[in-house]
Protein backbone atom coordinates (compact mmCIF):
# COMPACT_ATOMS: atom_id res chain seq x y z
CA UNK A 1 0.00 0.00 0.00
CA UNK A 2 1.26 3.51 -0.62
CA UNK A 3 -0.22 6.01 1.64
CA UNK A 4 -0.57 9.53 1.92
CA UNK A 5 -1.00 11.15 5.59
CA UNK A 6 -3.35 14.27 5.22
CA UNK A 7 -2.75 16.65 7.82
CA UNK A 8 -5.52 19.02 9.41
CA UNK A 9 -5.47 22.35 10.46
CA UNK A 10 -8.63 24.10 11.79
CA UNK A 11 -12.40 24.39 11.08
CA UNK A 12 -14.66 26.89 11.82
CA UNK A 13 -17.76 26.62 14.23
CA UNK A 14 -19.94 25.03 11.13
CA UNK A 15 -17.44 22.94 9.69
CA UNK A 16 -15.89 24.83 7.14
CA UNK A 17 -11.90 24.34 6.43
CA UNK A 18 -9.48 27.25 6.75
CA UNK A 19 -7.75 28.23 3.94
CA UNK A 20 -4.76 26.59 5.19
CA UNK A 21 -6.59 23.28 5.41
CA UNK A 22 -8.02 23.41 1.96
CA UNK A 23 -4.34 24.41 0.63
CA UNK A 24 -3.18 21.25 1.99
CA UNK A 25 -6.24 19.14 0.87
CA UNK A 26 -5.59 20.87 -2.35
CA UNK A 27 -2.36 19.59 -2.06
CA UNK A 28 -3.40 16.19 -1.56
CA UNK A 29 -6.01 15.79 -4.77
CA UNK A 30 -3.16 17.15 -6.89
CA UNK A 31 -1.28 14.58 -5.67
CA UNK A 32 -3.70 11.63 -6.00
CA UNK A 33 -5.11 12.71 -9.33
CA UNK A 34 -1.41 12.05 -10.58
CA UNK A 35 -0.70 8.60 -8.54
CA UNK A 36 -4.15 6.18 -9.21
CA UNK A 37 -2.60 4.02 -6.78
CA UNK A 38 -2.39 5.71 -3.13
CA UNK A 39 -4.57 6.34 -0.14
CA UNK A 40 -5.45 8.88 1.86
CA UNK A 41 -5.45 9.27 5.59
CA UNK A 42 -7.15 12.48 6.49
CA UNK A 43 -6.25 13.41 10.51
CA UNK A 44 -7.86 15.20 12.81
CA UNK A 45 -10.58 15.13 15.35
CA UNK A 46 -11.51 17.37 17.92
CA UNK A 47 -9.72 19.90 20.22
CA UNK A 48 -10.11 23.80 21.21
CA UNK A 49 -7.60 25.25 19.19
CA UNK A 50 -9.01 23.81 15.86
CA UNK A 51 -12.47 21.98 15.95
CA UNK A 52 -15.27 22.78 18.44
CA UNK A 53 -17.98 21.20 16.07
CA UNK A 54 -19.78 17.56 16.93
CA UNK A 55 -18.10 15.89 13.56
CA UNK A 56 -14.31 14.85 13.59
CA UNK A 57 -11.99 17.47 11.72
CA UNK A 58 -10.90 14.71 9.54
CA UNK A 59 -14.78 14.00 8.39
CA UNK A 60 -14.36 17.47 7.15
CA UNK A 61 -11.35 16.56 5.20
CA UNK A 62 -12.72 13.74 3.93
CA UNK A 63 -15.89 15.63 2.82
CA UNK A 64 -13.43 18.40 0.97
CA UNK A 65 -11.51 14.95 -0.82
CA UNK A 66 -15.10 13.46 -2.00
CA UNK A 67 -15.94 16.60 -3.05
CA UNK A 68 -13.33 16.60 -4.92
CA UNK A 69 -13.24 13.85 -6.86
CA UNK A 70 -11.17 11.63 -4.47
CA UNK A 71 -13.11 8.03 -4.13
CA UNK A 72 -14.44 7.08 -1.01
CA UNK A 73 -12.58 3.54 -1.45
CA UNK A 74 -9.49 5.80 -1.34
CA UNK A 75 -9.47 7.17 1.46
CA UNK A 76 -9.07 5.65 4.78
CA UNK A 77 -11.02 6.91 8.07
CA UNK A 78 -9.83 9.42 9.56
CA UNK A 79 -7.12 9.55 12.73
CA UNK A 80 -8.98 10.41 16.43
CA UNK A 81 -5.73 13.12 16.68
CA UNK A 82 -6.35 16.31 18.22
CA UNK A 83 -2.38 17.43 17.42
CA UNK A 84 0.56 16.74 15.23
CA UNK A 85 2.22 14.23 17.78
CA UNK A 86 -0.79 12.58 17.84
CA UNK A 87 -0.98 12.50 14.03
CA UNK A 88 1.70 10.65 13.75
CA UNK A 89 1.28 8.28 16.40
CA UNK A 90 -2.19 7.17 14.44
CA UNK A 91 -0.70 7.26 11.24
CA UNK A 92 2.08 4.85 12.58
CA UNK A 93 -0.40 2.29 13.93
CA UNK A 94 -2.25 2.48 10.57
CA UNK A 95 0.70 1.75 9.04
CA UNK A 96 1.61 -0.72 11.36
CA UNK A 97 -1.29 -2.58 10.67
CA UNK A 98 -0.95 -2.74 6.93
CA UNK A 99 2.09 -3.15 4.37
CA UNK A 100 2.56 0.32 3.69
CA UNK A 101 5.77 0.64 1.09
CA UNK A 102 5.43 4.24 0.38
CA UNK A 103 4.49 6.99 2.72
CA UNK A 104 3.99 10.85 1.72
CA UNK A 105 3.16 13.33 4.54
CA UNK A 106 1.29 16.62 3.51
CA UNK A 107 1.27 20.01 5.64
CA UNK A 108 1.95 23.06 4.86
CA UNK A 109 5.33 24.84 4.61
CA UNK A 110 5.47 26.99 7.84
CA UNK A 111 4.86 23.49 9.53
CA UNK A 112 7.02 21.46 7.90
CA UNK A 113 9.92 21.29 9.97
CA UNK A 114 8.18 20.19 12.70
CA UNK A 115 6.19 17.93 11.21
CA UNK A 116 9.70 16.19 9.86
CA UNK A 117 10.68 16.29 13.45
CA UNK A 118 8.14 14.18 14.61
CA UNK A 119 7.57 11.55 12.00
CA UNK A 120 11.54 11.33 11.69
CA UNK A 121 11.13 10.29 15.35
CA UNK A 122 8.48 7.47 14.78
CA UNK A 123 8.94 6.72 11.72
CA UNK A 124 12.95 6.01 11.76
CA UNK A 125 13.81 3.76 9.10
CA UNK A 126 11.27 4.85 6.68
CA UNK A 127 11.74 6.55 3.32
CA UNK A 128 9.18 9.62 4.06
CA UNK A 129 8.47 12.05 1.18
CA UNK A 130 7.10 15.11 2.16
CA UNK A 131 5.00 17.99 0.32
CA UNK A 132 4.62 21.46 1.19
CA UNK A 133 1.29 22.51 0.61
CA UNK A 134 1.30 26.89 0.04
CA UNK A 135 0.95 28.86 2.91
CA UNK A 136 -2.63 30.67 3.07
CA UNK A 137 -2.04 33.14 5.33
CA UNK A 138 -1.02 36.81 5.32
CA UNK A 139 2.48 38.22 6.18
CA UNK A 140 1.29 39.03 9.73
CA UNK A 141 -0.25 35.70 10.70
CA UNK A 142 2.62 33.91 9.16
CA UNK A 143 5.40 35.49 11.19
CA UNK A 144 3.68 34.37 14.32
CA UNK A 145 3.08 30.96 12.91
CA UNK A 146 6.45 31.12 12.01
CA UNK A 147 7.52 32.13 15.60
CA UNK A 148 4.80 29.54 17.12
CA UNK A 149 6.44 26.67 14.77
CA UNK A 150 10.19 28.01 16.25
CA UNK A 151 9.09 27.56 20.28
CA UNK A 152 7.63 24.08 19.75
CA UNK A 153 9.96 22.63 17.49
CA UNK A 154 12.64 23.71 20.41
CA UNK A 155 10.11 22.40 23.58
CA UNK A 156 10.00 19.29 20.99
CA UNK A 157 13.52 18.65 21.09
CA UNK A 158 14.17 19.01 24.44
CA UNK A 159 11.27 17.36 25.54
CA UNK A 160 10.44 14.72 23.19
CA UNK A 161 10.41 11.64 25.74
CA UNK A 162 7.58 13.58 27.83
CA UNK A 163 5.73 14.69 24.98
CA UNK A 164 5.66 11.67 23.22
CA UNK A 165 4.62 9.73 26.47
CA UNK A 166 1.82 12.52 26.98
CA UNK A 167 0.58 11.28 23.53
CA UNK A 168 1.37 7.67 23.20
CA UNK A 169 -2.45 6.48 24.25
CA UNK A 170 -4.10 7.85 20.95
CA UNK A 171 -5.28 5.30 18.48
CA UNK A 172 -8.17 3.63 17.32
CA UNK A 173 -10.65 4.68 20.06
CA UNK A 174 -14.17 5.69 19.52
CA UNK A 175 -14.64 9.66 19.11
CA UNK A 176 -16.02 11.15 22.22
CA UNK A 177 -19.52 11.61 22.99
CA UNK A 178 -20.45 15.00 21.09
CA UNK A 179 -23.96 15.57 21.96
Amino acid sequence: MKLVVLLGNENDSEGNLSPVAISRADTAVRFLNKNDEWLVLPTGAFGAHFNTTKIPHGQYLTNYLLANGIPANRILPPTHSANTIQDAICAKKRVASSKVSHLVVITSEFHMQRVKFIFGQLFAGMTIEYLSAPNQVDPPTLAKLLAHETRALRSLRENWEQLFRQNSQIGERPFPDKK
